[in-house]
């Protein structure tokens, strides 16, 4: 048949062992360790410009379409601007990782959308839910459920966190 290509700006960079399959668009100056991407069926994912994903991160969609992504007609998973993705990540599609979000180590993302700026701590579990903008999550979290969210933000969140763009240099 006739395999879909990832399409790669030329000013990406990535690592020989990465294992990129399937409808992946990534954008200019990304930065791919030795990870994989893989899209399987007609979903898409795309990785906006700047962004790094560093060793051991895999991104995968996967069929099933549940909860805010029925509305989402052409259910793409995106990665966005600038995002920072430390290693042995698991991001698990549908997901929406919005612009500026940083993703600490050993972290994992399933089926849900995170807002602008936000920060997650390593050793995260956020599944099944909608994190918005400018939400910081300590290390070690469980978030699968909108009342842990709640409790978590509730708990004094007031988006007071350092400026982490200082750890992007260190992929290259």
């Amino acid at each position: 048949g006739n395999k879909i290509q990832p399409q790669i700006s030329r000013w990406a960079k990535i690592n020989s062992k990465a294992r990129i399959f399937g409808k992946v668009f990534i954008g200019d100056n990304v930065y791919v360790g030795q990870s994989e991407i893989v899209s399987t069926g007609k979903h898409t994912i795309n990785i906006g410009k700047d962004s790094i994903v560093r060793d051991l991160v895999s991104i995968i969609t996967s069929g099933n379409v549940i909860g805010w992504f029925k509305y989402d007609v052409n259910a793409i998973r995106d990665i966005g601007n600038e995002v920072f993705i430390s290693s042995e990540v698991l991001i698990e599609g549908p997901t929406l990782i919005s612009d500026g979000v940083f993703i600490g180590k050993n972290t994992k993302i399933i089926n849900s959308k995170i807002g602008n700026n936000c920060v997650i701590e390593d050793e995260v579990l956020i599944s099944d839910v909608v994190i918005p903008s400018n939400t910081f999550i300590p290390k070690k979290s469980i978030i699968n459920s909108n009342e842990k969210l709640k409790g978590l933000i509730l708990r004094g969140n007031n988006g007071d966190y350092c400026e982490c763009n200082y750890l992007k240099e260190e992929a290259y």
